[in-house]
């Protein structure tokens, strides 16, 4: 009886020039066919890894929101007090505001700041460490660029709380620069209240000398004449070094020359003006601070993934950016500073010039006569003018910064932080987005290399290609047909005739009357397809002997549904002639051999050598012979039956039989010197071979799992 779900589809040609063995084809490994072969399993997979992702990004990351206040700090000063009125500061801003932004960061304005009562209202920020580290590594202090505004901003998941922090640390900042600035003018105004006092002081005794002059009328001669003269040439002889020396050290630091001793000329007591500088001795002290940190990590429990612990290297490259910069500041602020001092020792040396030449001139006056008396006066009242125009300067200098005490700060707060109502930094959909691309890729990628490693056969062509076969006929693996068994049997002839047709071609070239069907492994369907072989054969009106070769399974009987009786064995071991073994079936136009009783040693017995001159003989009788043997890699006597015949069919299995599988059968036939004249691909998908490849038929596929035998 056919089986309803076989179907054989047979070459419209034979390959007669197959590809050497070893060498596959580039297109069945290619990721084209990776993607038709396996591109349902690579979605599904990239779909799970792709919702897993998913989840555990919306599950474990969470949404941030950013609070930001800006300050804004002006980029020029109008020059008081020493001065130069005419210079152009611009220049200096960006170091002012690597300076300020240096102040904001320091751990000192930090504490200031979460000390705030409006800090203490909220919630403390969640996160390991102490409350002055966690604000440093949420905490963002930049310029704007193009602008005159310096952001600060935090980012976190407590808006309420970083808003405080965010203003609390602006106000302590705010604080603190007008504190610094208050400080320097009271610096300034007490310096100049000195100089001032000074100053009325001597034009006060200018006024009484003069007076006491008047009063004298005397024009007796100066006593101790030689005495005094000897005392003012000393005090003009310094006076006139000083003033050489202070020209020498002014004309060093207007020209810039660095060169012959100036260093020491102009840097003498920089070190001590350093000193006097408070934001310089706070970042000091902040770089201090945090390079002992690391020996504070281990007590504290900061380790090397510690926010604090991975920012020290910025932290600290920024404060000495902060400290050159600001002493570079801080040594221009000194040399403009020692050029107005220079300025002031030079006119108060010429002063004093003038003063001790007077004086010289008055003892010279006084000793030649009274004539000379009122010059002398003169003189003094000169000295006096001098001294009141000096004291005029002070105290405009004073008023002016006075001026400055009362006009805007030049950093001041343009807006504050507030407490956004909804996350305005999530990126669990960007991220969403990435796992989701990844994951496709990895499926793809996945699935490309388990499709590159995958050695099963598919397709005629990795067969002819990847294995140097001829392809005989592939069958199709389809749905199994509506209609009855009989239109199934009209539907599977011409298919069937055609691989016959291809069989009895090469057996008429080759002089070969006998084939032994055979597969690698079990389960390609070789017994079904040697039945319907012998049918389609036999219809041609050939006289045809099908000889079940498989003593173990019996695949052949169980395809026609015979019982078990004497068979291939009893007729090798010379216990019953051809006569009783060979059976006529009625509705088959072929003669069957069938297997015989099961027996372990029927290895043995194929291999004696009167049984194969008996088998032999017996092929002798018949116009072709197809011998049904076991899968080569599973049973021994396969290849002992493999020499008794003129060729060999090799069966294979499409999606399970493996190229190394096919090579081994070959080799072991190629050892008794039996070579395949072909092979059948069987359970094709016909969505994967191109039409014209065989007839085009595709009715079901040969052997099922009841009748895939061997």
């Amino acid at each position: 009886m056919t089986d309803p779900t076989e179907i054989v589809v047979a070459r419209d040609h034979i390959l007669d020039a197959p590809m050497p063995i070893g060498t596959a084809a580039a297109s069945s490994r290619s990721l084209s066919d990776a993607i038709k072969f396996r591109w349902k399993s690579a979605f599904i997979i990239a779909v799970v890894l792709s919702a897993a992702s998913v989840g555990t990004i919306w599950h474990f990351v969470e949404p941030k929101y950013v609070v930001v206040s800006q300050l804004e700090i002006d980029p020029v000063v109008q020059p008081i007090l020493r001065r130069d009125a005419s210079a152009d500061i611009s220049r200096h801003y960006n170091i002012y505001v690597a300076t300020q932004r240096g102040t904001i960061l320091s751990p000192d304005l930090i504490a200031e700041a979460l000390e705030s009562p409006k800090v203490r209202e909220v919630p403390p920020l969640q996160g390991k460490g102490d409350q002055v580290s966690l604000v440093l590594s949420k905490l963002t202090v930049r310029r704007i660029p193009g602008t005159e505004l310096l952001r600060l901003g935090m980012i976190g998941q407590q808006p309420e709380t970083l808003a405080a922090i965010v203003n609390s640390i602006a106000q302590a900042y705010l604080r603190r620069h007008e504190d610094e600035k208050r400080e320097l003018d009271e610096l300034v105004l007490q310096s100049l209240r000195d100089e001032r006092a000074s100053l009325d002081a001597q034009r006060k005794a200018k006024a009484t000398e003069i007076q006491t002059l008047q009063a004298e009328g005397s024009n007796g001669a100066e006593p101790n004449f030689d005495a005094a003269i000897t005392i003012y040439h000393e005090n003009l002889i310094a006076v006139q070094r000083k003033h050489s020396v202070a020209e020498m050290k002014l004309n060093v630091i207007k020209s810039g020359a660095e060169k012959d001793g100036a260093t020491e000329l102009t840097l003498g007591n920089i070190e001590a003006y350093k000193a006097q500088d408070p934001q310089l001795n706070a970042m000091k002290t902040q770089l201090r601070s945090v390079k002992m940190e690391p020996f504070q990590d281990e007590a504290v429990g900061r380790g090397k993934s510690h926010p604090d612990v991975k920012s020290r290297p910025q932290r600290i490259s920024a404060l000495e950016d902060g400290i050159a910069q600001r002493e570079k500041e801080i040594r221009e602020e000194y040399l403009r500073d020692e050029i107005s001092r220079l300025q002031s020792d030079i006119l108060e040396a010429e002063i004093e010039e003038e003063m001790i030449q007077l004086a010289l001139a008055k003892v010279y006056s006084r000793n030649m006569g009274s004539s000379r008396q009122d010059h002398v006066i003169a003189d003094i009242g000169h000295e006096r003018e001098f001294v009141e125009r000096a004291l005029e300067q002070v105290r405009n200098k004073i008023w002016s910064v006075r001026v400055e005490q009362k006009r805007m700060s030049r950093v001041k707060l343009k807006s504050p932080a507030r407490a956004p109502s909804n996350p305005n930094l999530d990126k669990r959909p960007k991220f969403s987005v990435v796992a989701c691309i990844a994951c496709f890729f990895l499926s793809g990628a996945f699935t490309f290399i388990r499709h590159r490693v995958d050695s099963r056969i598919r397709t005629p062509v990795e067969v002819s290609q990847g294995l140097g076969v001829r392809i005989l006929g592939s069958v199709h693996h389809v749905q199994e047909a509506n209609g009855s068994p009989l239109s199934l049997e009209h539907g599977l002839r011409e298919p069937v005739r055609g691989i016959s047709t291809v069989l009895l071609s090469l057996s008429e070239e080759r002089k070969s009357r006998s084939r032994l069907i055979t597969s690698p492994t079990p389960g390609s369907g070789k017994s079904s397809l040697a039945v319907n072989l012998a049918r389609s054969i036999g219809a041609t009106g050939r006289k045809v002997l099908l000889v079940d070769g498989d003593n173990h399974r019996q695949g052949v009987s169980r395809v026609l549904q015979m019982s078990d009786g004497p068979g291939l064995r009893e007729f090798l071991l010379g216990e019953c002639p051809a006569d009783l073994v060979i059976h006529a079936l009625p509705s088959e136009p072929f003669r069957l051999l069938a297997a015989g009783s099961a027996d372990d040693c029927f290895s043995d017995i194929v291999a004696n050598q009167n049984a194969q001159k008996r088998l032999r003989d017996l092929f002798l009788e018949y116009d072709e012979i197809i011998v049904d043997s076991p899968p080569v890699l599973a049973n021994s006597h396969a290849v002992i039956l493999a020499t008794l015949v003129d060729e060999v069919v090799l069966v294979l299995r499409a999606g399970r039989s493996s190229r190394e599988e096919a090579e081994a059968s070959k080799q072991c036939l190629a050892s008794v010197g039996c070579h395949a004249v072909g092979a059948i691909l069987n359970g094709v998908d016909p969505k994967q071979v191109k039409y014209g490849y065989g007839y085009g038929y595709s009715y079901g596929y040969a052997g099922s799992d009841q009748n895939s035998q061997g």
